[in-house]
């Protein structure tokens, strides 16, 4: 039982220190500027998801499966994911980060200074699932939890001075500190445990057993990602094509931030309702079951975060009172079609039907791009959020029916 009040703390901890940067970002800069920064961490960590490739899943299961019977497998399945990644982020962070001319945002002169940072921070993003990943197979739920304690100390600190002395630069440089403090520390417990080596040749890391990891389980992840992270940064480079652009951007960012640690319960829970669907006793949840919970939930969250809504668009300033309410209201009835819409999410991983939900992803990330294309000229920020819900709205009427059907025609009964 402790190790899932460890987990959850680690979970909570790292979800909050990234909140508290922002916070503290919204709080120093200016609207254009926090624009600009949420804009390209928004890339980066699109980036990093998808260079990751989906393997911290895999590193995952095959150190939990594997480590204590076949201790070589899974450390080349560690290694070798380490090393793909790091190869493949040096051959395409070059081409992407000059395709989209990332350095005019940073405000300095060295292509070759911004280039190293942006490629560290894609690196450190892209390692930590893995890291994390191998550390959650060993079990190291309370190490997991001191390091983030750690982390957490020594980055709220350094962000506040960091932000203050160098404005958006700041803000990067302290995601970057974030980030490899918390790899490093994770790192080496990994090695420490002895589920790392750096003595394998090529040849063995590259044996079929290590790469059907990630055909089996890191590349229909990876493509699940593809549809959700990459998106929205694309529907945040729509908007700012728009006049006002990063201000508009700037609005949406901190009452997306809100809507991310909104939602942060319910995405942890989702492990604990697939084993629960999965069931076919007495003991397992029916999807009905699942969706009442999330959305009793999500409901509540909603309701409150609208009761404190002047506090929490306050703290930001004035300009986000008077332009970030359409966007607040909007993203509060996100957070309950997301929390209804994840019951579905742990329904077709338990049922054997995870291609569907790869599909009803690409079918969300259509319906919102489409919407943010027709509406960012006119609605500026709020483009965004009525893309959420108009997504969501449509990825469930989707996945009702089909659960409703499938159910009813295999059981005869209601799921």
């Amino acid at each position: 039982m402790r190790d899932i009040y460890y987990s959850l703390f680690n979970g909570v901890v790292s979800r909050f220190v990234v909140f508290a940067i922002n916070s503290i970002a919204v709080k120093l800069l200016l609207a254009e500027d926090f624009g600009s920064f949420s804009y390209l961490m928004t890339i980066v960590a699109s980036f990093a998801a998808v260079s990751a490739m989906g393997m911290g899943g895999g590193v995952n299961k095959s150190v939990a499966t594997h480590f204590l019977k076949n201790p070589d497998f899974a450390r080349r399945v560690v290694t070798s994911s380490i090393a793909l990644i790091t190869l493949l982020i040096i051959v395409c962070s070059i081409v992407l980060f000059n395709f989209l001319n990332l350095t005019q945002r940073f405000g300095i002169s060295s292509e070759l200074v911004s280039y190293a940072i942006l490629v560290l921070l894609v690196w450190l993003l892209s390692i930590a699932g893995i890291v994390e990943g191998g550390l959650n197979g060993l079990g190291e739920y309370k190490g997991m939890a001191i390091n983030s304690t750690i982390v957490f100390l020594v980055v709220i600190p350094f962000s506040y001075f960091s932000i203050s002395l160098w404005g958006v630069i700041g803000g990067v440089l302290s995601l970057l500190i974030y980030r490899f403090l918390a790899v490093s520390l994770n790192f080496i417990t990994l090695v420490r445990r002895g589920a790392v080596s750096f003595d394998y040749q090529i040849s063995s890391l590259l044996q079929k057993d290590t790469f059907d990891v990630f055909l089996k389980i890191g590349f229909p992840a990876m493509l699940g990602t593809v549809m959700v992270g990459p998106t929205i940064a694309l529907a945040m480079t729509m908007l700012s094509a728009q006049t006002d652009g990063m201000r508009e951007l700037a609005y949406f960012s901190w009452v997306y931030q809100i809507y991310l640690m909104a939602i942060f319960i319910p995405n942890m829970l989702s492990g604990f309702y697939l084993s629960k669907l999965a069931r076919g006793d007495e003991h397992g949840y029916k999807l009905s079951t699942v969706i009442k919970i999330n959305t009793g939930f999500s409901v509540s969250i909603a309701a409150i975060l609208i009761l404190i809504k002047s506090f929490v668009l306050g703290y930001a300033g004035v300009d986000y009172i008077n332009s970030a309410e359409g966007v607040y209201n909007l993203m509060a009835c996100v957070i309950v079609m997301f929390g209804i819409n994840s019951s579905f999410s742990s329904y077709w991983v338990a049922n054997s039907k995870v291609w569907l939900g790869f599909f009803l992803n690409l079918i969300w990330a259509a319906s919102l791009l489409t919407t943010v294309f027709l509406f960012s000229e006119t609605r500026g920020a709020e483009a965004i959020a009525l893309g959420f819900l108009c997504a969501y709205c449509i990825q469930f009427c989707i996945q009702a029916t089909i659960a409703f059907k499938s159910t009813k025609a295999t059981t005869g009964c209601i799921p």
